[in-house]
């Protein structure tokens, strides 16, 4: 096969395939109802008061609407990747947190799209965010393999004032890719790309002039990178690179349920459906959702049950997000959750069909092509080729 295109100078032709593979398959998505395009690659995904904030590859963040597919706002100013985003609301408005490879982190009035502050964070990649406000704390994570404890008070009263450094996490030994709070334990967790996930406990001076952090366990199970955390009623759940979901719960008697899966899993939604008092597992891993049922695993009377499989983008999903529901007695039926690739597209679906699985996107296109993951390297050496769209 031959090419006249430079960047396809250090390509195979297994390569080739796989990426015109890829774009046809993006194409067919694109023709299906409840998919929005967008101009860079989401690299993180938010769902606020009905639209969707995106942070992507092209240096950007946006606000698109979930209605019309149109972009809304645009946030520029960040000169790498927009790694992570986060909405906060405050008394008096709204702001925007982005997080970007350029090691800063920017706090946004949303209403005019300026920037308010802007604050160097770390030495390498920011790439990951946590507010906690019930504390006044920012947690932030990064490729230098430290999480960062920051006082978000001063912030969150006058958004043009920087946060101020208040403790440093150090063990890890890897680059820190997700953070959770848990505020039933009042327990903190960083997560690295080895696997290695550390839970902590926070003390905050009484005039806030530092945060130390304590140590209190570590939580095993992985091979290698954790990719997503969240923290439910019932326990701890954890998505790998080594192609598992695994349950921790808070019980200490009860044991460990690990899901496995055929590809790295990116990010995972838990859904409880009131109406039926029902709860769902959503996971992204590869182009593929999958969906299981939760609710015997969670009272403690039973397994997991796995429902649908959907193959759902044309590039490796990188989120799943719920939508709220405004109707009072929810079913299935009622709840939308989108799903965010590499492949530059948002898709909107139906719980209830996501739980039989959806019809193969790709149909009429080629089989489902491997899926790529990058490791740290690879990732600066993408940092440096990529232009801010």
């Amino acid at each position: 096969m031959q090419t006249s295109d430079p960047t396809h100078f250090f390509r195979t032709e297994t390569d080739m395939a796989r990426v015109d593979a890829r774009s046809r398959k993006a194409e067919y998505i694109k023709s299906l109802k409840d998919t929005i395009t967008l101009p860079g690659k989401p690299i993180s995904l938010q769902v606020v008061d009905g639209h969707v904030w995106t942070a992507e590859s092209g240096a950007v963040a946006r606000k698109t609407s979930l209605e019309t597919g149109k972009t809304l706002q645009l946030f520029k100013g960040h000169t790498g990747p927009v790694t992570c985003l986060q909405i906060v609301k405050t008394p008096k408005t709204q702001l925007l947190l982005t997080g970007s490879w350029d090691k800063t982190m920017r706090v946004w009035d949303i209403a005019s799209t300026k920037a308010l502050s802007v604050t160097s964070m770390h030495s390498d990649f920011l790439k990951c965010l946590l507010v906690i406000p019930s504390l006044g704390l920012l947690i932030s994570g990064s490729s230098d393999k430290t999480a960062k404890i920051w006082d978000f008070e001063q912030t969150l009263e006058n958004a043009e004032v920087s946060p101020n450094l208040l403790g440093i996490i150090s063990e890890h030994t890897r680059p820190v890719e997700c953070l959770a709070y848990d505020s039933v334990a009042g327990e903190l967790y960083t997560a690295d790309s080895m696997g290695r996930i550390l839970v902590w406990r926070l003390e905050i001076a009484a005039d806030r002039s530092t945060c130390r952090a304590y140590n209190l366990k570590d939580v095993s199970g992985h091979r290698t990178g954790i990719n997503d955390i969240l923290v439910s009623q019932e326990g701890l759940w954890t998505a790998s690179t080594d192609e598992t979901v695994i349950f921790h719960p808070r019980d200490a008697e009860r044991k460990t349920v690990v899901i496995k899966h055929k590809h790295p899993v990116k990010s995972i939604l838990l859904i409880h459906v009131s109406g039926t008092d029902s709860r769902f597992l959503v996971t992204g891993s590869g182009e593929i959702i999958s969906t299981f049922e939760v609710t015997n695993l969670l009272s403690g009377n039973g397994d997991i049950d796995s429902l649908g499989v959907t193959d759902a983008h044309a590039h490796n999903i990188t989120n799943v997000a719920h939508i709220e529901s405004q109707v009072e007695y929810e079913t299935s039926d009622s709840i939308s959750v989108l799903s965010a690739g590499l492949d530059g597209l948002v898709r909107k679906w139906k719980l209830a069909d996501l739980i039989t699985g959806v019809p193969d996107a790709s149909r009429d296109q080629t089989a489902q092509v491997d899926n790529v993951t990058f490791t740290e390297e690879e990732e600066r050496e993408l940092a440096e080729l990529l232009d801010a769209d």
